[in-house]
């Protein structure tokens, strides 16, 4: 078996599911809502409307679908709204995209597989830099899967409660998975999605530019041009590298992060997911505004719940990026006050009762499913390298940090930043409309959040995901300063006319994307480093994967399979198992809501089963503690080089030259097989 060939067929169906389960779904919103004109369009804009009205209901609906009637209950309604969403695209003459962005979508196919698949060469598996991150996707989506329903079980830490954690985007992936019938796995399903939030993320970009008044400023091939730029984080890379030797697998990782649009895609599709929600209630709202009315009307209706459901949305999808909206229209509200267009808040508030009832659910399961040690959002001065290495943590440090802020954001936004200052400084007293003064609001809330405040839950992606909102904004105001003065003058002209900043800035910036895209692939052949797990053995990872797949083929899912919970980022039960763990590890093991102190006394207990030569009856006892069922042992474990340890005294289920499948019942019949 080439699972090469294995991830390449699974990850075409999952995309083809999709255009079926979910665009065509989208496509029916969009027709039976008539959001942004659908019914009159007739070119490939449709399927981009169809894309974004997707992601702001389909979310909350099916979760909350696959609460009441389970995954095969939202499957069946998702497959009833395609076949409406068939019929409405018929009627409308089958839309067809120009053949740039059909060209653009088989360039970013090919993207995302490459740098999705795990490289099979037959004695050996090279997974994807991704794969740190896939492995919380593919597990969570395998939970929802196994569970039959919403909210998934916690997929790494054993425990009766659900799981505490944003999962909605995982849900429609989920639901692939259930339609393949096992020809599409948790991994594949995800890729099938990033595929299409790739193409939706575009979509809303465009969306919000027409919106906005920027329509004129860019062509589709410049926006797409400038999403390929990323900020200057390659001159710390370089700095890094050749400076102290060490290689960063990825631009971000220097320090905080504002990351590209491309691998914002591949690394967290889910946050722009909720990006993409939020700016279809932004916009749904922006037409009501100009109205200034004291009651709802008919024609509110529409436009309400769906950006109610929107906001409900973004709230499963990414809460960070769902707490960057909710303040970006509180501030729009209060702007509105100040201008005594009180009738304009009535949509919005109706609005935000449709979000908070049918967002209710998971809020609660957010509270009540995760351990909080701390507050999850704590006050802060957003860290720069350069500073910090010469003050201590106290006031000096922070002190350092603010004066420092222009200096981290040039790096951070590059080439935006100058198309930012330029847009400003030539806007002079132009009038915005609505949705352009969301597009500054925003950019104020997300700036503002990304600078002052922190998420505690593992890493900061409240500052790395709500600066999504300024990088939107940035990027329309850097097409609008560079390209909207003389629509039609040719590129050649441009560039010669561009100043010495702007070609340095986007040049700087298509490198730091480059590095970026073939990092995912050659970390391991460059030694590039910077994260725990990036040095792979190839051999053992492909046996890896095929104990796990005999796993999915001959025992029970129920079964509790442990691997080395402090091995250096162990993937393979996430990317390749169907079968809960006792704990995954320190990392990944808080995500979901599990108290630290249960994480760290069963890490005491089950690290040393693998780290030292015990006997096999301490072995089980342990194992069998925390109701773990099978033990999967690798040469990389320092008890494997015992011969009298357990690992060896006991009888293996499976085994390879590296790995072995280790029984904990006394009698290995005792465990679940599949079909009995």
């Amino acid at each position: 078996m080439n699972y090469t060939l294995v991830d390449l067929m699974g990850l075409v169906l999952a995309m083809a599911g999709f255009a079926v389960l979910f665009v065509l779904p989208g496509a029916a919103i969009a027709h039976l809502t008539d959001a942004f004109g659908f019914r009159q369009e007739r070119t490939g804009r449709a399927w981009m409307v169809a894309l974004v009205a997707g992601y702001a209901v389909l979310p909350i609906a099916d979760s909350l679908l696959s609460r009441v009637l389970g995954l095969s209950g939202a499957l069946a309604v998702n497959g009833a709204l395609a076949l409406c969403g068939l019929q409405a695209v018929r009627r409308q003459g089958w839309p067809r995209p120009d053949r740039l962005a059909v060209l653009a979508g088989c360039i970013w196919l090919a993207v995302v597989a490459v740098a999705w698949v795990d490289l099979d060469t037959g004695s050996g598996l090279y997974p994807s830099l991704l794969a740190l991150d896939i492995v919380k996707h593919a597990s969570t989506v395998r939970a929802l899967v196994e569970g039959g329903a919403a909210p998934p079980f916690d997929p790494f830490f054993l425990r009766q409660e659900p799981a505490g954690y944003y999962y909605f985007y995982y849900v429609l992936s989920a639901l692939i998975e259930r339609a393949g019938a096992g020809w599409i796995d948790s991994r594949t399903a995800v890729g099938g999605q990033v595929f299409w939030t790739g193409i939706a993320t575009v979509g809303l970009i465009r969306l919000v530019q027409e919106r906005a008044g920027l329509a004129r400023a860019a062509s589709l091939p410049v926006l797409l041009g400038l999403m390929l730029v990323a900020g200057l984080q390659i001159i710390p890379i370089l700095g890094t590298g050749l400076g102290g030797g060490l290689w960063l697998g990825q631009i971000d990782w220097w320090g905080e992060q504002v990351t590209s649009w491309p691998m914002s895609m591949l690394w967290v599709p889910h946050h722009l997911a909720a990006l993409i929600a939020c700016w279809v209630g932004f916009l749904m709202l922006a037409d009501g505004a100009v109205r200034d009315r004291h009651a709802l009307t008919r024609h509110d209706a529409v436009p309400v719940a769906v950006a109610g459901m929107a906001f409900a949305s973004a709230a499963g999808l990414s809460v960070w990026v769902a707490l960057g909206g909710a303040i970006t229209v509180l501030l729009w509200g209060a702007a509105l006050v100040l201008e005594r267009r009180t009738g304009a808040l009535v949509p919005i508030a109706a609005a935000g009762a449709v979000s908070l009832f049918t967002a209710s659910f998971h809020l609660a399961d957010l509270i009540q499913y995760r351990a909080y040690g701390s507050a999850p959002v704590a006050l802060t001065v957003r860290s720069f390298f350069y500073t910090d290495q010469f003050f201590a943590d106290g006031p000096l440090r922070y002190l350092a940090r603010l004066l420092a802020l222009p200096a981290n954001y040039l790096i951070g936004f590059g080439l935006f930043f100058v198309g930012a200052w330029l847009f400003w400084r030539r806007r002079g007293d132009r009038a915005g409309n609505e949705v352009a003064r969301l597009v500054a609001l925003s950019a104020v809330v997300g700036l503002l959040l990304a600078t002052f405040a922190k998420s505690t839950i593992v890493n900061n992606d409240l500052a790395w995901r709500v600066v999504l909102f300024a990088q939107l904004a940035a990027l329309l105001w850097t097409a609008s300063a560079l390209f909207g003065d003389a629509p039609a003058l040719p590129f050649s002209h441009r560039l010669r006319r561009a100043s010495p900043l702007i070609v340095v800035t986007a040049v700087l910036g298509l490198a730091g994307v480059a590095y970026d895209l073939i990092g995912l692939r050659a970390f391991h052949a460059l030694g590039l480093g910077g994260e725990p797990g990036m040095r792979r053995d190839a051999g053992l990872d492909r046996e890896l994967r095929a104990a796990y797949t005999w796993l999915d083929g001959n025992v029970a899912r129920s079964t509790v399979v442990q691997h080395n919970p402090d091995a250096e980022r162990a993937l393979a039960y996430g990317l390749y198992g169907r079968f809960r763990v006792a704990v995954s590890d320190r990392h990944n093991a808080r995500l979901f809501g599990a108290p630290d102190a249960a994480i760290a006394r069963r890490h005491g207990d089950l690290v040393p089963v693998f780290a030292s030569p015990m006997s096999a009856e301490e072995a089980r006892r342990r194992l069998a503690g925390h109701h773990v069922d099978i033990a999967v042992v690798t040469a990389a474990d320092p008890a494997w080089k015992d011969r009298a340890s357990w690992v060896w005294s006991l009888p293996a289920l499976y085994e390879s030259a590296r790995v072995r499948l280790v029984p904990v019942p006394e009698k290995p019949q005792a465990i679940a097989w599949q079909g009995g």
